[in-house]
């Protein structure tokens, strides 16, 4: 998911070697900003008037597993948006990007495929799920059974309304497994249930929400999500079985504390390759665990289109055991 309040342009970013630790959160820049500003803003940025015509692989599964036909397809996205939009006005769903599946095309998640059919003992959870379109396109398009796979999200609703975007409720009869929860709060327990239960993780725009010392938490409440099995291994394992976390997020260029939106009252965390190794090596530190990423742009110039920033990058990222 992304930010949920866009807000007028600041500096770029605050490069910084390791975990930012600021107490003093920044002075909001939407102050003064006139209605007609803020409307344009959300048009541009947060909340598209059109559906972008990269979601091609959203309306065939949407055709195939959902039967919503072609002459439907448009109304039915904006109506289900809009639902979405009512929940939390996040620009992920503004923008139409959880119809978004071209991480198909990652190496890794078709690594991950391979696993998942090759062995019924193979088990995948995705955190930040939303409406569970990558776990339907999972099952459907790519035809691992729905007994390997779960969801997680912090919106419920997110996860009901996936039922109504795919057609296939109702919710209790559903062969896939979803919660609803807040994984980093110490309070919220809902999560629990699903601690040793994966052997894959995906977490698609999940890590660029927050903090570095926040993405540390995420990264090892992670590892309590695998199955034992999934920690160990030999040498001989190939690189399909080794890897373990991916995904896709917003990184950056220039690693350090940015402001995601043009304009944002918040700061969050965005790796470049050297950063984001760091990070999972402070993960490793603390669960004794050792891992080697990878950290890749992808679709060049979609960071800079969806953040108006030159410096923001699109990646897809994997994280493999390390031997």
């Amino acid at each position: 998911m992304a930010e949920s309040e866009p807000t007028v342009a600041t500096p770029d970013a605050v490069p910084v070697a390791a975990a930012p630790a600021s107490t003093t959160a920044p002075p909001d820049p939407r102050a003064g900003w006139t209605d007609d500003q803020k409307r344009a803003f959300w048009k541009t940025h947060s909340y598209f008037e059109a559906i972008p015509d990269t979601i091609g692989p959203m309306r065939q599964l949407l055709r195939e597993y959902s039967h919503v036909p072609d002459a439907e397809m448009d109304a039915h996205l904006f109506a289900v948006r809009d639902k979405l939009w009512a929940v939390h006005k996040y620009p992920c769903i503004g923008r139409f990007a959880f119809c978004d599946l071209n991480m198909t095309k990652s190496p890794h998640y078709q690594a991950a495929v391979r696993r998942l059919r090759a062995s019924s003992d193979e088990r995948l959870l995705d955190l930040g799920c939303c409406v569970g379109q990558v776990l339907r396109q999972l099952m459907h398009g790519d035809g691992v059974p729905a007994s390997q796979l779960s969801g997680s999200d912090l919106h419920k609703a997110f996860i009901d309304l996936g039922f109504e975007v795919f057609r296939d409720g109702p919710p209790e009869a559903s062969e896939l497994t979803f919660i609803a929860g807040d994984l980093l709060s110490d309070d919220d327990k809902s999560c629990d249930v699903l601690e040793k239960s994966a052997t894959l993780v995906h977490a698609a725009n999940l890590f660029h929400l927050f903090s570095w010392d926040e993405q540390v938490k995420l990264g090892k409440r992670m590892i309590g999500f695998l199955r034992e099995d999934a920690l160990c291994g030999g040498e001989s394992d190939s690189d399909d079985d080794r890897l373990t976390f991916l995904g896709t997020h917003l990184g950056a260029r220039v690693a350090g504390e940015h402001r995601i939106m043009p304009a944002s009252p918040r700061m969050r965390y965005l790796h470049n390759t050297e950063s984001f190794q760091r990070l999972w090596d402070e993960i490793g530190a603390a669960t004794g665990t050792r891992w080697r990423i990878a950290h890749d742009q992808t679709r060049e110039g979609m960071g800079e289109a969806l953040t108006g920033n030159t410096n923001i990058q699109y990646v897809q990222y994997g994280v493999w055991r390390a031997v």
